[in-house]
Parts: structure tokens; C-alpha cells; sequence
């Protein structure tokens, strides 16, 4: 799922995270965690399972060894999807040579130009295809979409996915050192931040800021987690996705809470 250029659809997050469960307080064979999942009175002959277990050890949150299962985060990581969720944000920028990455990265630079594309969905996993490199088909689309929907990245509807970063950002602020209403320049606050923010394509050259990123942005705004400035003078001017029909640069961000 996160490794090569494979995105199996069978391995949800619910299904990664039940694995990690099953094993929490001792290692489990993988017979038996396999039972848990699919039992065989249900007569499934899905991969399910083994496409959840790849996916988990892909994300350093268990390891297999001579068929044993165990886990190698501490508990906490597992206390509930949403501590998993930041475990995961702040080690995606680890598998920046997968597929998932490379694709979310690339559906992020397309910016605005994905209301086009998810009219025809060919269109887009060909567009996908010619950015990032990865062979995309429309099912590796649809694996991709319940993950981006988990880490944050952004939210579906109408069956397809709109990036909005701002559970992403947030889950990168709650773990970065920041100095609560300290006025950073917009580089150095992407600088602080862990390297998984450049999951969303972020510009250092052109310092612009796509749809998802502004997006997500100005989300954490309007909750008062951050305050967006532009102040006289400085140097380190971005612009934002233009939202509103008005062009805007900002240069400084306090991070509120």
C-alpha cells in the first residue's frame, strides 16, 4: 500500500489499526490474527487481511517474523485511530518512494484543476500517471482516497476526493516545538514542521501555495489555531490559492494554540 507502486483497496485503516489491536499485549501468529479478522465460517475469500498486515508493516506499526505478528510502537501509538493517525503523519515523509506518497503528492499539484478531471475519471489517473510517474487505475484511486480521508489530507464528496490538509497540518503542528503566538516567517514555519508536509506539493521555489495547502490553511485559521500575516517589509512573501476571487500573499503565521 505504501511501498512499491502498489495500493491495495482491501487495506483500510480500520483494518491496519484492528491488527494492531489484536496484537497490543503479545505477539499473535499470523493463523490466528487471521482468524480474528476473517473468520472462516464466513466462507470470505477475500485478501483482506494480508493486504492490512502489509500495510501495517509498511508503516513501521508491526512486525512479522517466523509467522509471529508483533507490534513495535508503543501502546499509546494504538490507543485509539486518531493517535495511530498522528503516528502515521508524522512518518509518511518516510515513504516518499511509494506509490501512495507520490500519487497524493501529485493529485495535490493539480490544485483547482481536479473539479475538471473527477468529471471523467480516466482523465485524472491519466494526468496522475504523467506527474507522478505511477501506473494509477481507478481502483489504486479508490485505495488511495479512504487513506488521504484518514491522515487528514482532505474529505470526500460526491465520490471524490477534495483536498483540504488542515487535519494533516494539525496533527504536524501538535507534534512540532513551536512557540505559541510567536511570529514565524511561512518558511520557516513549513521549516519546523516535519518533512511529511511536502506530501502537499509544497513550492519552496515559487513560495505558492496550491488549492489543498491553502486550503487547509485557512481552515486552521478560522478554528484560531493559526493567524495568517502578511506583514510590510519582509521578505518571504507567499501566495495563496486564490479562494475568493482576490489574490493574496501572506508572509508571517502564529501558531495560536
Amino acid at each position: 500500500m505504501f511501498k512499491g507502486n502498489t495500493m491495495n483497496v482491501g487495506a483500510l485503516p480500520e483494518r491496519v489499526y484492528s491488527i494492531c489491536k489484536f496484537v497490543e499485549k503479545e505477539p499473535m501468529t499470523e493463523k490466528d490474527a487471521k482468524e480474528l479478522m476473517e473468520p472462516k465460517f464466513l466462507g470470505q475469500s477475500s485478501d483482506y487481511f494480508n493486504a492490512s498486515l502489509k500495510a501495517a508493516i509498511e508503516l513501521g506499526l508491526v512486525t512479522e517474523d517466523d509467522d509471529m505478528i508483533s507490534l513495535i510502537v508503543d501502546p499509546s501509538v494504538i490507543k485509539s485511530l486518531e493517535t495511530m493517525r498522528e503516528f502515521i503523519t508524522n512518518n509518511i515523509g518516510t515513504l516518499s518512494d511509494g506509490s501512495f506518497y507520490k500519487t497524493t503528492k501529485a493529485y495535490f499539484g493539480l490544485s483547482d484543476q481536479i473539479f475538471t478531471l473527477n468529471k471523467k475519471l480516466q482523465d485524472l489517473s491519466n494526468e496522475l500517471n504523467k506527474i507522478s510517474g505511477e501506473k494509477v487505475d481507478n481502483r489504486k484511486l479508490l485505495a488511495m482516497r479512504f487513506w488521504v480521508q484518514y491522515l487528514g489530507l482532505g474529505y470526500i464528496y460526491d465520490s471524490f476526493f477534495i483536498p483540504n490538509c488542515a487535519v494533516f497540518l494539525g496533527d504536524l503542528i501538535k507534534s512540532a516545538n513551536f512557540e505559541v503566538d510567536k511570529l514565524y516567517s511561512i518558511s520557516d514555519f513549513f521549516s519546523i514542521l516535519n518533512a511529511s508536509v511536502l506530501i502537499t506539493d509544497l513550492d519552496y521555489i515559487h513560495k505558492s501555495m496550491n488549492y489543498g495547502l491553502t486550503c487547509g490553511l485557512r481552515t486552521l485559521e478560522s478554528q484560531g489555531i493559526i493567524t495568517l500575516e502578511h506583514v510590510q517589509d519582509m521578505q518571504d512573501i507567499w501566495t495563496l490559492f486564490n479562494l475568493s476571487g482576490v489574490s493574496s500573499t501572506v508572509t508571517n503565521i502564529r501558531v495560536r494554540r
